[in-house]
């Protein structure tokens, strides 16, 4: 066992974590999906959230969304809890201490969705989801916050470039209803 650990140590030294990650995770592929049915298709295969719950940004605001929204947004995954158009939940100090983190997103969002009322304190006012054209990935027909059945809506950001590192958090929180996954892929350009 010793001169496992003798044989690796070099290796992880000379090739990082980056590169052990990247390799594990399969992180940093391009996007290269010839059509949206073998998009969809490996979606289906990979993540257990239904397809109906996937969006993704039209491309007339595709741009201005990844660079505006992303920028801000740490996370890279969780987007935030809206009960509207332009109000969400504010983040916990657990989750705001390390927003990358799945675990702590899901108890974020697993705790929001257990609050039967939402005081002042915790809402703050967010950008506008309708200044951005999102499209459900199936039908292709615009998402409107208003039309949600559920009083609050959870959304997540996906990226395949981000392989399948959040794959698990994916799997555990597939029976939620009222969350809605924006792939920030450019799916519009594929047919």
């Amino acid at each position: 066992m010793k001169l496992v650990y003798i044989f690796c140590l070099p290796i992880v030294l000379l090739l990082g974590c980056g590169y052990m990650s990247q390799k594990k995770y399969h992180i940093g592929h391009p996007f290269n999906f010839i059509s949206k049915a073998d998009f969809m298709f490996y979606l289906k295969k990979k993540n257990a959230i239904p397809l109906q719950q996937y969006l993704y940004v039209d491309s007339v605001s595709y741009s201005k969304f990844v660079f505006n929204q992303l920028k801000q947004n740490q996370s890279g995954l969780y987007l935030g809890a809206f009960l509207c158009d332009s109000i969400s939940i504010k983040q916990n100090s657990l989750l705001q201490k390390n927003t990358s983190c799945s675990g702590r997103i899901e108890k974020e969002i697993l705790s929001i969705l257990s609050m039967k009322n939402y005081p002042d304190s915790l809402l703050q006012k967010s950008f506008q989801l309708s200044e951005y054209k999102l499209r459900f990935l199936e039908s292709g027909e615009v998402f409107d916050i208003k039309k949600c059945k559920e009083k609050i809506t959870i959304l997540l950001i996906y990226s395949y470039a981000m392989g399948n590192y959040y794959e698990h958090f994916f799997h555990d929180i597939q029976s939620l209803k009222n969350v809605f996954v924006i792939c920030v892929d450019p799916v519009y350009r594929i047919k």
